[in-house]
Order: C-alpha cells, then structure tokens, then sequence
C-alpha cells in the first residue's frame, strides 16, 4: 500500500540523470511564496532591503564564505525572489559510509538542491525568530534552475541578474 498514493508528490524540473553535484554551472530562482514582497522594495532602480532582506543577504555572504570550491558569480535579492549564478568549480566526493549507503538519500550532499533546502532553512528559522514574524509561509516550495551550457548565455544570465532591479517593473516576478 503506497502511503498518500503519490498525492503529495510533485514531479521534477530536473534534468533526468544530470548529477547537480558535479562540476558546473547553474542560474538558480528561489521566490517567496505567492510572490509576496517578503524581502524589501525597489526604489529609484535600487534594491532597498527590509529586515527579513537584511537576513536573506547574511545568508548569502555566510554561503559564499562556506563553500569554497563554489563561485558565486552573479547574485540579486529582490523583492520577492533571489537569483544566483552558481558555478560547482570542483567536483566534491559525495561517497557515504556503507551505514548511509542503504538508506534513501532525497538530496545529495553538496548540490544544489542541498545548497536551496539548506538556504531556505537557515533563512527561515532566522526569520521565524525576528519579532516581524507572524507565521506565514515564506518560501515557494522548490526552485527553478537552468543549466548554463556555454558562455553566451552566461553573459546573458550575468548581465540579467546584475540589471534585475533596473528591471522590476518588467520583471515576470513583479507584483
């Protein structure tokens, strides 16, 4: 008997058989539930972050600080949602112990989606405990990704997260 019979799940946006742990380079999306403007304002072309902005931002600077074998090329917090550009420079053993190696591993250490379910932890439990808290969903669930393939699009993704709060109004995430 399955339990929930699948109603819970919800399918990947991965790339089947791509291993986000290895070497590489990857745009990554996280927004705030309902694309709610949880994170700040944009005034005059500039982000202007509120207090849950403020700890989003800590966030990230502790993230690059940790992960040194990561380049966090380009990256912008607005409003509503957060872009990176995250390039995997060295490829990291992810070899468990036998003990581990029987059990059901939903993330692999060190890949992204580790890196986003890690985030938005840390984030929240920080947030839940500021006094602007009143117990709403922060996070969307999940995250979008695009594999960067070449150095077009690299320049086109680095150039659109550098000009993002320059382009709010047109933004899709603008609300």
């Amino acid at each position: 008997m399955t339990l929930y019979k699948n109603k819970y799940r919800s399918e990947t946006h991965r790339l089947v058989g791509r291993d986000y742990s290895q070497e590489g380079v990857y745009f990554i999306t996280i927004c705030c539930e309902g694309k709610i403007c949880f994170l700040g304002d944009v005034q005059e072309n500039e982000v202007i972050l509120n207090d849950w902005g403020k700890i989003v931002e800590e966030e990230v600077l502790l993230s690059i600080e940790k992960r040194t074998d990561w380049a966090f090329h380009q990256w912008v917090i607005m409003p509503n949602h957060l872009h990176f550009l995250i390039e995997i420079v060295t490829s990291v053993d992810t070899h468990c112990s036998a003990y581990l190696q029987q059990q059901t591993l939903h993330r692999k250490p060190r890949s992204i989606s580790s890196f986003v379910a890690v985030f938005k932890s840390s984030v929240t439990k920080r947030i839940r405990k500021s006094q602007n808290y009143e117990g709403q969903k922060i996070w969307q669930n999940n995250y979008h990704d695009h594999i960067v393939r070449n150095q077009d699009s690299f320049n086109k993704i680095y150039n659109y997260i550098g000009n993002n709060p320059m382009m709010w109004q047109k933004d899709k995430f603008y609300m």
